[in-house]
């Protein structure tokens, strides 16, 4: 019976360790799961958050790149914008429209003679990414090809994108180039102007004219139209894919508030476009796993606190802010670890009477090399004044005043002086007096006449 008690304490303890030991593993996978997917697949990745723009992360993003098909991107943000009060207009395209020879490229099939809603252009463009119809696009906007183009590059200098050159509006001309970070400047603008949004993100469109046969052109982002990659979380913006560029997705994907941009250029395997999509894919899923929105300081967080002098009842007051701050974090950030606090103060000691709501200085809110924010700081607490302290302190402060209490000594040397001076001459004079007097008096007579008697 001993035996087997002892073999039924050791099998308990044994369950209750690997008890203790199995939520560790799982742990490990959870924060392994977290952890950002390679970039290997890409030759250029950025993936922004919009609303707080902070990058998430990078690669090579600052590096000129071939435009190639991004400079569609471009090309459709302006022509959304220039028509968008014509989109109802029907127009008929020109033989000069479709100078340019695209043959052996991706286009609808547009023939001189067609005539075409400015909308069905641009649906056929922005959403379908058919060559020939950013070609027409831009002889509407701006009378040719060249002219449109010219509209391009002066709008990207408008921008300050220095590293940004455009030779065609649809990236078949390989002299096309910008950077990763310049392009995300183009992306914000485009996806921010309403029709160009709607457009981008439209999985299917049908067209049907009096001289087209009824077709539907499907978004020519796989994420937002095919079975195989389609992610509902992204809306838009631009796909393409050349010979020197390779395969490029720039896409903006929203999920519960938040939006971010992501941009993925020159794919290792330039004949295989599923790298793109596949790394576009893993980003999206993981920056929304990996990333939340924390509170890292709120009016109930005491950020320090400040000596009070001249008060009997407090010693100290509370330090804290007026508002809260809540900032996207990595999902493993801790704060007093990761988000640190780091505080200016005005002073080094406050002195009664201090009253709540009275301005201290600030605290900025860090995040590993990013400042999250900076808030100011208040006094949270009162603190009344004490009168005998406050005497107290008076005469202190008198006895520490240099320059007060060195002439005040010099005051009392020349008092003394003087009193000691007057006091020797008081007392020459006087004896001198009393030297004259006795001089002068004869006391014998006095003597005489009391001998008589």
């Amino acid at each position: 019976m001993q035996f087997r008690s002892i073999c039924r304490i050791l099998l308990c303890m044994g369950l209750c360790l690997l008890l203790l030991l199995c939520p560790f593993p799982a742990l490990a996978q959870e924060k392994e799961a977290l952890s950002r997917p390679p970039l290997d697949d890409a030759e250029t990745v950025y993936l922004l958050h919009l609303s707080g723009e902070a990058v998430i992360c990078e690669k090579n993003a600052e590096t000129v790149i071939e435009a190639g098909a991004m400079a569609k991107l471009m090309a459709g943000y302006l022509a959304c914008r220039e028509l968008e009060a014509e989109r109802s207009q029907s127009i008929l395209i020109t033989s000069e429209m479709l100078s340019a020879n695209l043959t052996g490229y991706f286009r609808f099939g547009l023939e001189e003679g067609d005539v075409i809603r400015v909308e069905q252009l641009l649906y056929l463009a922005v959403c379908g990414g058919y060559n020939d119809a950013f070609h027409v696009l831009a002889s509407l906007v701006s009378g040719s090809v060249d002219a449109f183009v010219a509209e391009m590059n002066r709008e990207a200098a408008s921008l300050g994108l220095v590293n940004t050159f455009f030779s065609d509006p649809t990236g078949i001309d390989d002299s096309s180039r910008t950077t990763a970070t310049e392009l995300a400047v183009i992306a914000r603008l485009a996806y921010q102007q309403d029709l160009y949004r709607t457009v981008c993100s439209t999985s299917q469109y049908k067209i049907s004219t009096q001289t087209i046969d009824a077709r539907t052109v499907k978004n020519r982002n796989e994420l937002i139209s095919s079975t195989k990659y389609y992610n509902a979380k992204c809306k838009g913006l631009c796909v393409g894919s050349t010979t020197r560029a390779g395969n490029c997705v720039v896409t903006v994907a929203e999920h519960n508030g938040e939006a971010y941009l992501s941009i993925v250029m020159g794919g290792v395997d330039k004949e295989d476009v599923n790298t793109a999509y596949t790394l576009t894919d893993t980003l999206v899923e993981w920056v929304f796993k990996a990333y939340s929105y924390m509170e890292v300081i709120s009016p109930e967080t005491v950020v320090c606190t400040l000596p009070v002098t001249v008060s009997d009842l407090t010693h100290e007051v509370e330090i804290r802010t007026k508002e809260s701050l809540s900032c996207l974090l990595y999902g493993g950030a801790e704060l007093g670890t990761d988000v640190t606090y780091s505080i200016r103060l005005l002073h080094t000691e406050l002195e009664a009477p201090v009253s709540v709501g009275t301005f201290v200085g600030y605290v900025a809110i860090v995040y590993g090399d990013r400042i999250l924010g900076t808030l100011p700081l208040y006094t949270a607490q009162a603190a009344e004044r004490s009168n005998f302290i406050g005497s107290l302190k008076a005469i202190e402060a008198l006895t520490q005043n240099r320059p007060l209490m060195a002439g005040s000594i010099f005051f009392l040397v020349v008092l003394a002086g003087w009193i000691i001076t007057e006091n020797i001459l008081i007392a020459r004079r006087r004896h001198k007096w009393d030297k004259y007097f006795s001089d002068k008096m004869d006391y014998a007579p006095y003597v005489a006449k009391k001998k008589k008697k």
